[in-house]
């Protein structure tokens, strides 16, 4: 993560998620928490002009191809909140 402000980013929490990405039919979604096992150097600040990098592992797992895996990070007492999505087919195919 790399922070290009001149403010620190606080972090508030981390949050995974798998969801359903068929956006056209919206019958019945489904978004399921999914907890790491094991994290490592995940910070709380992200210094200002910095970049920082952090390992997060999951036990073993796979999506379907029409479901996503979104991350969520969320800043203290603050409105700089990311969410990225990422493909099922890369997760699956993580070489």
């Amino acid at each position: 993560i790399e922070n290009k402000s001149t403010i620190d980013y606080d972090v508030n929490f981390l949050r995974f998620f798998i969801f359903n990405s068929n956006g056209l039919k919206k019958k019945s979604s489904q978004t399921i928490s999914k907890e790491p096992i094991f994290t490592y150097l995940q910070p709380s600040k992200i210094k200002a002009k910095t970049k920082t990098e952090f390992m997060v592992v999951f036990s073993k797992f796979t999506i379907g191809n029409h479901k996503k895996m979104m991350i969520e990070l969320n800043e203290l007492y603050g409105e700089r909140n990311i969410r990225l999505k990422i493909a099922g087919r890369l997760i699956n195919n993580s070489k």
